[in-house]
């Protein structure tokens, strides 16, 4: 399968009422394969809580895993939620914070189309679509807990394969 084929997460909200939610994004890839995971945690039930990992169907790279776990994130919510997202991916965070820019600019960047546009896509379709609220945090080296929390998904992720 070419990398447009990996099929990112669509899922029905698995959290039955609105909320707000802190969230983490991770992927991990190369030249065969990746895997997206995420953990999504609600702030009013701290212990209701979702920790997928999907693996690619073909050949994927880590940042295409990490926008599949951005939109595993949004379709895990119910419409008019709240999310802090936090992920060490820059890549993450400009599809995150511009995905009405990108829809508006027919999803074409400087140099032509964008790459992954069917997540990106995705991704602007459920935030539209269910009036999510969603701030993007790039974390660091350090920042705890948060960076720790990184960690361990990236390591889940590439565990996927083993």
């Amino acid at each position: 399968m070419k990398p447009k084929d990996w099929h990112y997460p669509e899922a029905q909200p698995i959290f039955a009422e609105p909320g707000e939610f802190d969230a983490w994004v991770s992927g991990s890839g190369g030249q065969e394969r990746s895997a997206a995971v995420w953990l999504i945690r609600s702030k009013s039930a701290p212990s209701a809580e979702f920790e997928p990992v999907r693996k690619s169907e073909g050949k994927s790279s880590a940042q295409r895993a990490t926008l599949g776990s951005l939109a595993g994130v949004l379709e895990s919510v119910q419409p008019k939620s709240t999310i802090n997202c936090y992920t060490n991916s820059t890549y993450a965070i400009g599809a995150g914070q511009n995905a009405e820019a990108q829809a508006a600019r027919g999803w074409e960047g400087s140099k032509g189309p964008l790459a992954n546009q069917d997540i990106l896509k995705r991704i602007h379709h459920v935030l539209t679509s269910r009036q999510i609220t969603l701030s993007m945090q790039l974390i660091g080296d350090g920042v705890e807990p948060h960076h720790s929390t990184i960690e361990r998904l990236t390591r889940r992720a590439r565990g996927a394969w083993r």
